[in-house]
């Protein structure tokens, strides 16, 4: 969330995902993203750090919604837990510099500094979910 301007970095409110209303769904968002595999590459082509990072900025596609998308949501597709909303953004925010940082040529110190905060934040969501599936935190759109 910017306090600046109190809106989340995630563009979720647009995306066709995100917006029931909506049918068309975004060529990227068709298939599972494998985050994992994506925060233990030696190498990034920009053209992936570009497709992570639109994956990452909704939330259908994003960590939370590609880990645990049997968890309760808003209408817009947002976690319905503030804990695991925040840690989305955070983790979105952390590929956007991850994809800010990228130069040819493998991975520079920036990179590695971005990319350890997203797989801080990927645990973490790992976590969350598992915590709020455990306590059986999952069901309709609220």
């Amino acid at each position: 969330m910017d306090m600046r301007t109190n809106q989340s970095p995630c563009p979720a409110g647009s995306s066709a995902l995100s917006n029931p209303a909506s049918t068309e769904v975004p060529e990227y968002a068709r298939t599972r993203f494998d985050w994992e595999s994506f925060l233990n590459k030696e190498e990034y082509r920009l053209v992936e750090l570009i497709e992570a990072n639109m994956r990452s900025g909704d939330w259908m596609t994003c960590a939370c919604g590609s880990y645990s998308h049997h968890l309760r949501r808003t209408r817009g597709g947002r976690p319905g837990d503030r804990m695991l909303g925040y840690l989305g953004n955070e983790f979105h925010m952390a590929i956007g510099r991850l994809m800010d940082a990228w130069e040819p040529g493998g991975i520079n110190p920036a990179m590695k500094v971005a990319r350890k905060r997203a797989v801080e934040l990927y645990k973490a969501i790992e976590k969350r979910s598992t915590h709020l599936l455990s306590r059986e935190y999952y069901g309709p759109i609220l």
